[in-house]
């Protein structure tokens, strides 16, 4: 016996709503106007091939949608959400959730996006990304720097380099306190 394939548009969701849109007919019109409606827009077989014709614009505009993002790099990245960290297989390689663990136990908890200056509050903050998201937290450092000579804070806020070891602890223990309360929110 040989089966007949099915049009792209016929998904198994929509045509479980055909049926139910035929049982809930049940000899009147399909608006449920009254019992002797004549007009032929309300017609099952009208309506049905109206929503065809919808759900076919519908699966050309999502591959068109789909198109656009595989053509732009950037995006396509960013849709894959390699930005946030997240573990998506190379091209042709099979999912292995073996691998997807592995990746996301060596990861680090964050990534040190860069130093800045608050001129709001006068002091120098750190802003991290969370690791398998794109939440970015900004974290003041001022009291480690403030021992810090004019020059030295300048040079951390530009390359993000050459803190001293005792700041530098200081800092990791404000980031570690502050990406723990984070994580029990």
């Amino acid at each position: 016996m040989q089966r007949t394939k099915l049009p792209q548009w016929s998904t198994p969701e929509r045509r479980s709503q055909l049926v139910s849109l035929h049982e809930r007919k049940l000899g009147q019109c399909i608006r449920r106007c009254s019992l002797g409606c004549m007009d032929p827009r309300h017609d099952y077989e009208h309506f049905v091939a109206e929503l065809r014709e919808e759900w076919v614009r519908d699966d050309r505009d999502a591959a068109r949608y789909q198109r656009f993002i595989n053509s732009h790099p950037l995006i396509s990245r960013f849709e894959l959400g390699s930005f946030g960290g997240t573990w998506t297989p190379h091209h042709g390689e099979p999912y292995d959730p073996v691998k997807r663990d592995v990746h996301v136990s060596e990861r680090p908890d964050f990534y040190v996006v860069g130093y800045s200056y608050d001129a709001l509050r006068d002091t120098t903050v750190l802003t991290i990304r969370l690791s398998g998201s794109y939440m970015r937290l900004h974290i003041d450092v001022g009291a480690p720097f403030s021992r810090l000579s004019r020059n030295r804070r300048k040079k951390v806020r530009r390359t993000g380099a050459g803190v001293p070891v005792p700041a530098q602890q200081e800092i990791n223990e404000k980031v570690r306190q502050a990406v723990l309360l984070h994580r029990k929110v």
